[in-house]
């Protein structure tokens, strides 16, 4: 259940940067804000395929978004922006047993 639950939350989270990157025009622009989806897109399928190689690569993103992105001085945009990457992770560490 908890591998699921880690699955549906990267998945949305890929989404929702491929949503935000929609503003930039078509071309060489789009591919460029389509880029952090498509990365996240790849370590949903690391966390498919490898449980804990996919969690660990998850937290280190939680990580690099919270140092990128100074997330750690404001609370709510810590669990927005860098909160997604944390709970995929914990949640792909923490369903590694079944």
């Amino acid at each position: 259940m908890l591998i699921w639950a880690a699955r549906l939350v990267g998945l949305a989270l890929a989404a929702f940067l491929g949503l935000m990157a929609l503003d930039a025009p078509f071309g060489p622009g789009l591919l460029i804000h389509l880029l952090p989806c498509f990365v996240v897109l790849l370590l949903v399928v690391i966390g498919w395929r490898r449980r804990v190689l996919g969690g660990w690569l998850f937290l280190a993103a939680g990580v690099a978004a919270t140092l990128f992105f100074h997330t750690h001085r404001h609370p709510t945009s810590f669990l927005m922006i860098s909160g997604p990457f944390f709970l995929t992770g914990l949640l792909l560490l923490l369903g590694r047993r079944r």
